[in-house]
């Protein structure tokens, strides 16, 4: 070869050489330069996670501190398709597949081959304990969007502990769990609407991907946040900002294998556990009231009953249950506090309103005469009647026999403007601020839009909606005195260690009648829930109890008019009659009673008084114990 041969070659071999460097370089400095944040993000991902530190939500207890609801350690199972996709882990669980080495499995299967077979096995071995169809799992793994799969959520110890045995035999990385927690509650039938009920993890991964973006470290976060449980309805959304507290993380590296390197943790936010919640309601009372409901709905087979028990004299709620109601483990049933947010009719136990009215004015006394008509009133194309033909009635009587034109006469000698600024200042139509969900203030009419027989109606019961809550401590006011109380179901809020943060306090909204006035309808009530009174059975052995009835005729929207044989009735009362210490209200809306009579008189105070009979024994009232100013003259005054 010449020599000029030989440098053209060497020219050449030269300019390929610094070419090829060139080019190389120019790829580095796009890999490292231009493809940087791409392919250390990717990096990252593979090694690193930011881990949740989940905070715990904090219990629901009863007044004597009994457990109510609690959270419970469970466990997600998780699948990172980055590690699933890893070759040094897909050659160790593969090798302990088929016996041999991790070498062995490099020489038998190529790259693509081992990673596929890998997964294969991944879906082979969880599939059934997963409770899953391989073909289900398969597609899971599968899906090109999601990063980070939760392949099953809230396994318990025992579950969890099978599996990550049965992992770690396997040799199957990219599988890890989370510590989690799902809500349990001890009696998951009892006081269900009181408590009512968090969410339970109800999205699906394609909602969570699609709300929280792509950022792997932002989704993780993210999807524990959204999914993370919440209080949806009751005691549980009320208080979410005092259960709920708050999450933290800690960043964390891992090995080649997939173990921490605990060297390299890194910044860690502790989180904040949630506040515990203490109720008014004492569970013995609660149980008392479960009980005799369940009992009525299959006697009675009605479309709902409430019931309220509370102390007349604090505002604080005992006791709240509704039929039908629901479980709170399954949320099977139904979730509607018909207590709070249900109105209805009242009927005649809205008579205290009338009466307590024109006494509170002194414009009559208990022993005022007033002429009932016979049972028939006529102004007029006014039209009032009573269910028995009455001809004089004392004031006494009126509100004993429950009688409408007795009523109705005395809300005259009121007038529609006065009468309309009681039923305010009694807390119908308006919030009573009870901190649960789904309250309705019920409605009272402007008397601008009143008809001509809509004063007549409303004296009674009628053309006014109200809640069973309403009621209740719309009694409490003729029970303690004349005073409208806040009602309330909170008690306290503890810490940790069960120390006092928050006291909740009896709140007075405003007083409503005069002292004297409450005791002449407290009088009033007592003959109610005697032999010349309509509400006799709602009579507690041993005790003096006041007491009212209400039977009104059932209304369907629907329908825009009274529907035939259809009825809402009620009966409410409180003891001792003497220092009242216990008030509650039955509401039952259309009873089928055969041949039974549906009155309020017949039908819940019955129940009234099964609850009461069993609540003071329970609560261990006194019956002898008399404020000092009421002292001898019960009840033969």
């Amino acid at each position: 070869m010449s020599e000029r041969a030989f440098q053209k070659r060497a020219v050449l071999l030269c300019a390929g050489l610094v070419t090829g460097f060139s080019l190389l370089s120019v790829r580095l400095v796009y890999l490292q330069v231009v493809m940087h944040e791409k392919y250390a993000a990717e990096a990252l991902a593979k090694h690193t996670r930011k881990e949740v530190l989940y905070s715990r939500r904090g219990n629901i207890l009863d007044r004597n501190g009994e457990l109510l609801a609690r959270n419970q350690t469970v466990y997600n199972v998780i699948a990172d398709k980055h590690h699933l996709c890893n070759f040094d882990i897909a050659c160790r669980g593969l090798a302990v597949a088929e016996s041999i080495g991790s070498q062995e499995v490099r020489r038998k299967y190529d790259r693509g081959e081992i990673v596929a077979r890998y997964r294969t096995r991944v879906v082979r071995v969880l599939a059934h304990p997963l409770e899953y169809h391989g073909w289900e799992l398969r597609q899971k793994l599968d899906n090109p969007a999601q990063q980070t799969i939760i392949l099953r959520r809230n396994i318990d110890e025992e579950q969890y502990c099978a599996l990550k045995e049965l992992i770690s035999r396997e040799r199957l990385g990219g599988i890890y769990f989370e510590q989690t927690t799902r809500r349990f509650y001890p009696s998951p039938r009892t006081l269900t609407h009181v408590l009512g009920h968090v969410n339970y993890d109800g999205m699906t991964e394609a909602e969570i991907d699609e709300i929280v973006g792509d950022r792997q470290t932002a989704r993780i976060l993210s999807r524990q946040e959204i999914t993370r449980i919440r209080g949806k309805e009751g005691v549980e959304k009320a208080m979410e900002d005092v259960l709920r507290g708050e999450i933290g993380y800690r960043n964390t590296e891992s090995d080649r294998r997939g173990r921490e390197i605990t060297a390299y943790r890194g910044e860690t936010k502790q989180p904040r556990h949630g506040h515990h919640v203490r109720l008014t309601v004492d569970m013995g009372l609660q149980n008392i009231v479960e009980a005799a409901l369940t009992d009525a709905w299959y006697e009675f087979m009605p479309e709902k009953i409430s019931a309220v028990f509370m102390n007349p004299n604090t505002g604080e709620i005992l006791a709240l249950a509704n039929r039908p109601h629901f479980d709170l483990s399954s949320r099977e049933g139904e979730l509607r506090n018909r207590a709070l947010s249900d109105n209805y009719e009242p009927g005649s136990t809205f008579k205290i309103v009338t009466l307590a009215a024109v006494l509170d004015r002194q414009l009559v006394n208990r022993k005022t005469p007033i002429y009932c008509h016979l049972g028939s009133y006529q102004d007029g194309a006014l039209r009032v009647s009573d269910h028995h033909p009455y001809g004089q009635l004392t004031v006494e009587e009126v509100l004993a026999k429950s009688s409408n034109i007795g009523t109705y006469k005395l809300a005259m000698q009121l007038g529609k403007k006065s009468f309309h600024e009681y039923m305010l200042k009694f807390g119908f139509g308006s919030y009573t601020g009870l901190e649960l969900t789904g309250e309705s203030p019920g409605r009272v009419y402007n008397p601008k839009v009143w008809s001509l027989p809509s004063f007549s109606r409303m004296s009674i019961g009628y053309e006014v909606a109200v809640t069973p809550v309403q009621m209740a401590n719309a009694l409490a006011v003729i029970a303690n005195g004349g005073q409208l109380l806040k009602p309330r179901i909170l008690d306290a809020i503890l810490d940790e260690k069960g120390r006092v943060i928050r006291q909740y306090t009896t709140e007075e909204v405003r007083r409503v009648i005069s002292e004297r006035a409450a005791s002449e309808v407290r009088k009033m009530l007592i003959k109610v829930v005697s032999s010349d009174g309509t509400g006799e059975k709602g009579a507690v052995k041993g005790f003096t109890v006041a007491g009212k009835t209400g039977t009104a005729r059932k209304y369907s929207p629907a329908h825009h008019r009274y529907l035939d044989g259809r009825y809402v009735v009620s009966f409410m009362g409180f003891l001792p009659a003497e220092n009242p210490q216990l008030l509650g209200i039955v509401m039952v809306d259309d009873p089928q009673t055969g041949s039974l009579l549906r009155y309020g008189g017949t039908i819940a105070a019955p129940i009234f008084s099964r609850i009461a009979t069993e609540a003071a024994a329970y609560l261990d009232l006194d019956p002898n114990f008399a404020r000092p100013d009421y002292a001898g003259r019960y009840p033969t005054e």
